[in-house]
């Protein structure tokens, strides 16, 4: 879910994850923004270099596709590091939006977060 303007609940995926016993990583199928007939299919798993790594093959309404990949790194006890990337026609990689590429996340312990 998102919190959106005035702290209304927008639900922003839905779906399922499912361990893969045959390539030890987990599959999933996630419906994007429902009612938009957006999905995503795709797989997590822990890359060579420790990173948790989201694949992501993005189908919008209309049947078009594109290919992303999100990593997360840890950056200390309650920090990690996150980049959300685009494919390219050439196959390169090109951050998704401009900064995406080096996103910070700190875990907030107060209660009144939200």
């Amino acid at each position: 879910s998102i919190l959106g303007a005035g702290g209304a609940e927008h639900l922003h995926f839905e779906g399922i994850l499912v361990f893969n016993a045959a390539n030890g990583r987990l599959d999933y199928l996630f419906v994007v923004e429902p009612g938009t007939s957006g999905q995503e299919q795709g797989e997590v798993y822990v890359g060579e270099d420790g990173a948790i790594v989201r694949d992501v093959t993005l189908t919008n309404g209309a049947g078009q596709t594109n290919h992303f990949r999100q990593t997360f790194r840890a950056n200390g006890p309650d920090a990690a590091v996150t980049s959300l990337m685009r494919q390219n026609a050439d196959a390169s990689w090109a951050p998704n939006f401009p900064g995406s590429d080096r996103l910070a996340m700190t875990r907030v312990h107060s209660s009144s977060a939200m």
